[in-house]
């Protein structure tokens, strides 16, 4: 096997930290603007960092109160005021509560019903199961605004509009990419493990509560990272089915506060930091499990 030489590696690094940085900086900017003073979001040219403030200037700035706790300590411009702000004028907390319900029931419902389906076509022998799963992929080809009037219509039958029930319950009956996803990592089990579970007399629900869910940890923390950040961030489903102020989710509400607050940059990069933040965290404590899955999965068909 060849082995890279220290210059190759260098360069490789050198490259990847370029690309890495290039990505960063409009998360950086985003953070920035959100500590900056308006003035400082508005001085021309622009400045990625808070301006240090002259002795004059931040007396003034703190007989006026526009002083936040990192001005106080360091002396310098950056304030939290934008962020008070936000979570004074904007639900947040509200918000916060609905997104979550739906994250966690959409991550609930996909690995519960995505688990159980790609056990039964990567372990289980039945009639025409290839076709079947052909066809169950098939469906990822559908425009959801083909499916959006009877799903609205369906719904509203069952009286659940304005409720998160539209945004969870479908992904209890199965996700064909999860599915999909979840396959192709379960056929790359070895047999042997299930058959000798069945010479011992463990049934397939054993066999897949303490033997394929185990070993399939990495996909399992994919799907779920995948599904929630998909619920994290839809702004569509949420726009459709939910109308009351009181249901909205973050992504509804932070697209209504654009609406309304237009012109102040560091309110909404406030608010739009406080978004992105929680998928980041999670992304960067499950990054290990969600490249292991990834690399695994697909590896035989």
């Amino acid at each position: 096997m060849n082995r890279m030489t220290p210059l190759r590696k260098a360069v490789g690094c050198g490259l990847l930290s370029a690309f890495a940085f290039v990505f960063l900086v409009p998360f950086l900017w985003i953070f920035m603007t959100s500590v900056k003073t308006d003035a400082d979001a508005f001085t021309l040219p622009p400045k990625l960092f808070p301006v240090a403030m002259s002795v004059d200037e931040y007396r003034a700035a703190e007989e006026a109160g526009e002083l936040g706790p990192l001005a106080r300590k360091y002396g310098f411009a950056p304030t939290l005021e934008h962020y008070r702000r936000a979570f004074a004028e904007f639900p947040f907390l509200l918000y916060l509560r609905n997104t979550l319900v739906i994250v966690f029931g959409t991550t609930i419902g996909v690995l519960l019903s995505c688990t159980a389906g790609a056990y039964a076509f990567a372990c289980l022998r039945w009639p025409d199961r290839g076709w079947i799963f052909g066809l169950v992929i098939a469906t990822m080809m559908l425009p959801f605004q083909i499916m959006l009037i009877p799903q609205f219509m369906l719904f509203r039958s069952f009286g659940w509009i304005d409720t998160a029930l539209p945004l969870v319950v479908p992904f209890f009956f199965g996700a064909p990419f999860y599915l999909f996803l979840l396959r192709q990592f379960f056929v790359t089990l070895p047999r042997e493990l299930f058959e000798a579970a069945r010479i011992d007399g463990a049934g397939e629900a054993r066999i897949l509560a303490q033997i394929v869910v185990p070993l399939s940890k990495p996909a399992l923390i994919t799907v779920a990272l995948f599904a929630a950040m998909g619920a994290w961030n839809d702004f569509f489903g949420p726009l459709i089915y939910l109308s009351s102020e009181g249901q909205k989710t973050l992504a509804v509400g932070l697209q209504g506060m654009v609406n309304d607050y237009l012109n102040e940059w560091g309110l909404l990069m406030a608010a739009g930091t406080v978004m992105i933040v929680p998928i980041v965290v999670v992304f960067f404590f499950a990054q290990r499990y969600f490249i292991e899955g990834v690399s695994m999965t697909g590896m035989k068909s």
